[in-house]
């Protein structure tokens, strides 16, 4: 339906451009980029071999997300009771600042390409090694010229991975050291520069990215590993006309460590929060360490979550 509707080129579709509003286009750019997301990580979870990701990188020219200037809300409007002579008002209902929205697509895209790379190397990797293929006799595999290409590509990609996973480690620590030099929401919602909520949604947006970068790492450590032990007998071999089989010998000595550490961050913080949010409801204040209200349960019922515990614990 997006590819349908044009979203994936609404950069380059210059009649459409013109007639689009801004408000529209930048609309556009959201739901394009929140599909990708969803397109990339149930690709990711799949456990089906056949299920690849739809959205080739290839086929969309959509610009990245930016801030909208922020409206001044109205001031709350007092709203009718219902039968229960309950009463709401409009400052009751969420408001989110459009500078965290932003920063959700900021943390979301190199996030989306990063489990698009990796559900592209599961496939790979089942197609390499299906049927015992690795195990072939060294005169085989030496005769397999296909073969031997996919594997030199496979391998590549899986420095190409790695490279993007630290590229992404920096910029979530760039994020998270802007996020702590700003105000709390406290301090902000006494300023009145900012809504109460805005400090506790980018704090939500970093704890979640830095659980799923943890669970690439475990995914991206673990198919390594797989990769090592189909290939270890002829590794020796093999090396010597794909040389990046030597990286990969090399990251399989310290994968068990890093996927271990990971496994045990996710499962620490996660605790770590629960207990917060628990404390705080159970507060006479009800209220964070930072002043800001709890965030509901579904922050940690988000989609992602069962599925990143699981890699935890397993």
């Amino acid at each position: 339906l997006a590819y349908q509707l044009e979203l994936s080129h609404i950069e380059v579709r210059a009649s459409q451009r013109r007639a689009r509003s801004l408000i529209v286009a930048e609309n556009c750019r959201r739901v394009w980029w929140t599909l990708f997301y969803a397109d990339r990580y149930f690709s990711l979870v799949s456990s089906d071999p056949q299920v690849s990701p739809a959205i080739h990188e290839s086929t969309y020219r959509v610009g990245f997300p930016r801030t909208m200037r922020e409206a001044t809300p109205p001031p709350p409007l007092q709203r009718p009771g219902d039968s229960s002579g309950n009463v709401r008002t409009d400052g009751e209902f969420p408001r989110y600042n459009d500078h965290d929205v932003i920063l959700w697509f900021q943390s979301a895209i190199p996030l989306s390409l990063l489990m698009g790379h990796l559900a592209h190397q599961c496939r790979a990797a089942e197609q390499l090694f299906r049927g015992g293929l690795a195990e072939r006799s060294t005169d085989a595999l030496w005769e397999d010229a296909e073969w031997l290409a996919a594997l030199s590509e496979f391998v590549k990609s899986f420095l190409v991975i790695d490279a993007e996973l630290a590229q992404w480690r920096l910029q979530l620590n760039a994020a998270c050291t802007m996020s702590s030099s700003l105000p709390s929401s406290s301090e902000a919602a006494r300023s009145n520069t900012s809504p109460g909520n805005a400090h506790s949604t980018r704090d939500v947006t970093l704890f979640h990215r830095e659980l799923q970068y943890h669970g690439l790492v475990i995914i991206h450590q673990c198919l390594a590993l797989y990769a090592y032990e189909k290939l270890r007998l002829n590794i020796s071999v093999l090396s010597s006309i794909c040389t990046s089989l030597l990286w990969l010998e090399s990251t399989a000595t310290l994968a068990w460590r890093k996927v271990v550490r990971s496994a045990d961050i996710i499962r620490t913080r996660t605790h770590a929060r629960a207990s917060e949010l628990a404390n705080a409801r159970a507060s006479a204040t009800g209220t964070m360490p930072d002043g800001a209200a709890p965030e509901p349960e579904w922050e940690l019922c988000a989609p992602h979550m069962p599925f990143i515990l699981y890699l935890s614990a397993k």
